[in-house]
């Protein structure tokens, strides 16, 4: 593919990709908890942005992980807020 194409290309696939989220998390929401699939939602693209940075050989930088190591110990501890809010 022509390096001009290669944009387009990508922005039309983004641009599908968040189209298809809103459907489809219109569909699993009937049988899948709204925190659940968001979780699942955030684990996707977690892999699909480390296969991302492995085809393009990104190194990955460890000291830049402190805020996510945050967010995943305070997280769950909103959790039950989350709940008595949603019902």
């Amino acid at each position: 593919m022509p390096r001009s194409l290669v944009t387009p290309a990508i922005v039309c696939a983004i641009a599908l990709s968040w189209a298809g989220t809103w459907v489809v998390g219109k569909l699993a929401v009937a049988t899948v908890p709204p925190l659940e699939l968001s979780a699942a939602r955030y684990v996707l693209a977690s892999l699909a942005l480390v296969a991302v940075m492995l085809a393009l050989r990104t190194p990955i930088r460890v000291h830049g992980l402190g805020p996510i190591a945050v967010s995943a110990v305070c997280v769950p501890h909103t959790m039950p807020w989350c709940r008595s809010v949603t019902r």
